[in-house]
């Protein structure tokens, strides 16, 4: 049985899955279509700061409950 830490740290992660899993076919579609990822360089940078900003927020949800998991095996001093 999953305790409540792990279930909600397994539902915060793979809620990005999706978000991840729908702009890979369309970045394909896009270049296929267009024969370039992005017309101007605003648009390709706009894309990029979006799949950054994706990546660093599972990066920081993982960096996140690695600290909950670890502050709890400490012992507290307060």
């Amino acid at each position: 049985m999953l305790t409540t830490k792990q279930a909600l740290l397994f539902i915060i992660l793979f809620q990005y899955v999706p978000r991840f899993l729908r702009m890979v076919p369309l970045t394909s579609e896009l270049k296929r279509t267009a024969g370039v990822f992005a017309e101007t360089a605003w648009a390709g940078a706009a894309y990029y700061l979006l799949l950054y900003m994706l990546a660093s927020h599972v990066s920081f949800a993982l960096f996140f409950f690695m600290m909950l998991n670890s502050a709890k095996s400490l012992p507290c001093s307060i």
